[in-house]
């Protein structure tokens, strides 16, 4: 679920290039909980909403644990 493409050297630099697309590099560590690499490629995170909105269209899956922490699963 969610293969990588060779240009991206892990799954969790790969996280860390989709945050700063959105989120300022100074916060891109402070913003990303947790990279999940083995069942699955994805990653949860502290984001605002407009920082939510950007992101959205390129996840398969969203899920809310609270009204900042989303969970993020890329698509294949």
């Amino acid at each position: 679920m969610g293969n990588l493409d060779e240009k991206h050297e892990s799954p969790s630099s790969h996280h860390f290039n989709i945050l700063h697309e959105v989120v300022d590099i100074s916060l891109v560590r402070q913003s990303l909980v947790r990279s999940y690499t083995r069942s699955f490629n994805g990653f949860a995170a502290y984001l605002t909403s407009q920082e939510q909105e950007k992101l959205a269209g390129k996840f398969s899956f969203l899920l809310h644990f609270s009204q900042n922490l989303m969970l993020f699963i890329l698509k294949n």
